[in-house]
């Protein structure tokens, strides 16, 4: 079967409430095109659009996605699709991830605010979540930022090391 056809058939099975609050079928046409490059990163693109969610625009936790997305990834299969293989270990990590970030993981996110200590760490932030265009670097920046990179290193160092680590 053509690898079009697969991506059509996969996008179409993209269903239901997970499906709806992580925006999986936007999120699986970027993902798929930024696969295509190898200077595109498709799992930042995934931690961020999670760090957007979970973070509000005063910089707090939003406890009711939260609470929604740890029960929708308990209870809800994923569906792999082509060339997402790996899927299954993400978002079984961002599930871990999330029951950590619950339990003990936002006390020291809440912590991370302004003022910054140095401009090279605004530069970090607003890269980090680039493409968002971000005039003042505020506290929701900050935590988000945190939210994407712990996110993203845990799991690369996780899989370097050969062990499970959430956060």
């Amino acid at each position: 079967m053509e690898p079009d056809r697969l991506q059509e058939i996969f996008l179409h099975s993209l269903q239901g409430r997970l499906s709806d609050l992580l925006g999986l079928r936007a999120e699986a046409v970027i993902s798929y095109a930024m696969d295509q490059s190898p200077v595109q990163d498709s799992f930042h693109y995934r931690a961020k659009h999670v760090a957007q969610l979970l973070i509000d625009d005063q910089g707090e936790l939003n406890q009711q996605i939260l609470d929604e997305l740890i029960h929708l990834l308990d209870q809800t299969p994923f569906i792999v699709g082509p060339n997402r293989e790996g899927d299954f270990l993400i978002y079984d990590h961002l599930r871990k991830s999330l029951h950590a970030l619950k339990k003990e993981f936002w006390p020291v996110l809440r912590k991370f605010s302004l003022p910054l200590c140095h401009k090279k760490a605004e530069t970090i932030v607003r890269e980090t979540l680039w493409p968002e265009p971000i005039r003042v670097v505020r506290t929701e920046h900050v935590r988000k930022a945190v939210l994407v990179f712990v996110g993203f290193a845990s799991c690369f160092f996780d899989h370097i090391a050969g062990h499970e680590h959430p956060m």
